[in-house]
């Protein structure tokens, strides 16, 4: 006997980016790489050192919870506003929108980011560690790409993440008379009221190397071997923000040290694309570090990487040929400035 097929409900429209998007991951790669790659053409600077990014008051934040956004979504949403040119940090789903009695406008297109779920299903030791080693590599794993298993097996040591992907838009997406949580602004802070804050920063973060001020011609840098931060006299720098932004990019490097967050450091000189992924890293934490401190973009130092071609050029390399490089270098950068600010993350942003 054969069962009939019962006819298929047709789908609502209105839900189209309602719910999680599940694209082959990576595609979400490449177009992220695409986009900072587009960005670096377009403005000659990588764009976390646009410095928009990381004001506190304006960083990119869902329009519903007030959840500032953190590590890749930041990049994702801020890539968007500077291609459309989008002056709102606050976003939204689709079906947030309509909860909010606001409407997407026709024909706008929606930007990808990534929830990550910290209460993925139990799974064995050898599937949790391949899911680990990819985490580590940058890669976006989604929750199709691992089979849920039966419970059973050793206890997890640590478990890792799976990533969901969701469509939202920005609020100048949307139109209609819905309310939104208040827009912040930042108290502007003169050049020296931020060195003060960055100098807290750096003494209120108590697992920090020893900094070592040098008298001489070399360039800042930082010894992992001797877990030491060299840095040149601040006289020697004519803005403060370039100042900081040098021993912020230092500071981060450092926070790969076996002993904090143990990246992988050593033989970064024989392994020239190691060495692009870290220096990524350094150079999004420092962007964020010396935005915390309330510097603005457009200072020196900003035109002081437009200056090295070379360097950005290097960059442009490592993404063309690593499209998860990007991704990698934004979870390391997050995670380096949560342990300087010793800021515990919220999960759930």
């Amino acid at each position: 006997m054969t069962t009939p097929t019962m006819p298929r409900r047709p789908r609502d429209p209105a839900k189209k980016n309602s719910s999680p998007e599940r694209p082959d991951k990576p595609r979400l790669e490449q177009r992220i790489a695409e986009q900072v790659i587009e960005a670096m053409e377009a403005g000659g600077l990588p764009p976390w050192h646009h410095g928009w990014a990381y004001d506190p008051a304006a960083v990119a934040r869902n329009a519903v919870t007030d959840r500032p956004y953190r590590g890749v979504n930041i990049l994702l949403t801020e890539l968007s506003r500077m291609a459309k040119g989008y002056g709102d940090p606050r976003w939204l789903t689709y079906r947030q929108a309509q909860q909010m009695d606001r409407q997407v406008q026709k024909g706008e297109k929606s930007t990808a980011v990534v929830l990550w779920k910290f209460d993925a299903p139990r799974r064995p030791d050898h599937l949790e560690s391949q899911i680990n080693e990819r985490l580590d590599r940058g890669e976006v794993v989604v929750e199709s790409d691992t089979p849920s298993p039966a419970d059973g097996g050793a206890p997890q040591r640590r478990r890792a993440p799976l990533a969901r992907l969701y469509n939202v838009f920005n609020v100048e997406q949307t139109s209609g008379d819905g309310p939104l949580p208040p827009l912040c602004s930042a108290p502007d802070r003169e050049p020296d009221e931020a060195a003060e804050a960055a100098e807290a920063i750096i003494a209120g973060w108590p697992q920090r190397p020893t900094v070592r001020v040098e008298h001489g011609n070399l360039p800042p840098r930082y010894d992992h071997r001797l877990d030491v931060v060299l840095v040149p006299q601040r006289s020697r720098y004519e803005d403060p923000a370039e100042y900081y932004t040098s021993v912020f990019h230092e500071l981060v490097h450092s926070t790969g040290h076996a002993s904090r967050l143990a990246r992988k450091l050593g033989g970064m000189d024989a392994d020239l694309h190691a060495y692009g992924r870290e220096e990524m890293v350094a150079g999004m934490g420092a962007a964020m570090l010396v935005g915390r401190a309330g510097f603005r973009p457009g200072t020196d130092a900003a035109d002081a990487v437009q200056r090295d071609a070379a360097y950005v050029d290097h960059w442009r390399r490592v993404i063309e040929a690593d499209h998860a490089a990007v991704i990698y270098a934004a979870q390391k950068a997050q995670q380096a400035c949560d342990a300087i600010l010793g800021e515990v993350p919220d999960k759930s942003a």
